[in-house]
């Protein structure tokens, strides 16, 4: 293979990665989202994902999980990348230009590599631990009490 060819695949790889991580992240929140707010359709689009976790975390009047899960700017970031990728064959836009967490390319498209996909698992790791304990506060507020 010429050093081109792998430079492309290699490219490839890394995108692949990067989305493949944050779909799973997008795909654990939202199914955690539903199994609480008892909702029986996936949720179209950001909004949706946080009116549902809104709904499904409200009887702990704590927004700290939804920040950290859904605000936090690089998890924003790369939904953004994602969309990118998913959507516009990785080229930046409007949305994109607004966080210089985001590099882009020359010619215009967003730089994925193994630091933007490592630098994602490292925010999502407590993001992801935040949401476990907020289920587990959740689960036992909505439990009815023994002798009850």
């Amino acid at each position: 293979m010429e050093a081109p060819q792998f430079t492309m695949s290699l490219h490839a790889s890394e995108r692949q990665a990067f989305c493949a991580l944050f779909f799973a992240f997008e795909n654990f929140v939202t199914g955690v989202a539903m199994q609480y707010a008892n909702a029986r359709n996936r949720p179209r689009g950001w909004k949706s994902i946080e009116k549902l976790f809104a709904k499904a975390f409200a009887p702990l009047r704590d927004r700290s999980v939804q920040r950290s899960c859904l605000g936090d700017r690089v998890i924003l970031a790369a939904r953004h990348m994602r969309d990118a990728i998913a959507h516009r064959g990785g080229r930046a836009n409007v949305a994109t230009n607004g966080f210089p967490e985001i590099e882009v390319a020359a010619d215009g498209t967003i730089v994925v590599g193994a630091a933007s996909t490592w630098a994602l698992y490292e925010t999502l790791v407590p993001a992801v631990l935040g949401l476990l304990r907020a289920s587990r506060r959740l689960e036992s507020a909505t439990q009815p009490r023994v002798g009850e």
